[in-house]
């Protein structure tokens, strides 16, 4: 593990683990997450893309988080950092002494699959269409 990627822990960054389930209205919910934890962490851009779909360019950011070690982390996290969705890509969790790991994060896709996937209008829907019919 290298020594120079942990850093100081300087950025508070909040970490989320996915979880199924099901909206009130039954549908399945496959991108839920839940908020773990909000550790202290150094945060290190390490490379930014331009791509172009369509008639929009598209970017993506890779970044190397470095924070204290925890059980359970693993890719399809997400972490929220200054008001970004990372997703987390890999996790170099190999220190013996279990003190610090290493995740790799991109922006690319995180918040568009939580955007795609969001049941809640529709269920917000739902519920204002029953409270109409139910008085």
């Amino acid at each position: 593990m290298k020594r120079q990627a942990i850093g100081n822990r300087n950025q508070k960054i909040v970490l989320f683990k996915p979880a199924g389930g099901q909206s009130p209205s039954g549908a399945p919910i496959k991108h839920r997450f839940i908020q773990v934890a909000a550790p202290w962490a150094s945060v290190q851009q390490k490379s930014v893309a331009e791509d172009t779909a369509g008639d929009q360019d598209q970017y993506s950011a890779r970044y190397e988080i470095g924070l204290a070690w925890r059980e359970n982390l693993r890719p399809g996290w997400l972490i929220m950092w200054r008001k970004q969705l990372l997703k987390v890509i890999a996790v170099d969790d190999s220190d013996p002494r279990r003190q610090n790991m290493l995740i790799s994060a991109e922006t690319s896709n995180a918040a568009a699959e939580l955007e795609y996937s969001d049941n809640t209008i529709v269920d917000q829907a739902i519920n204002t269409l029953a409270d109409a019919v139910n008085g």
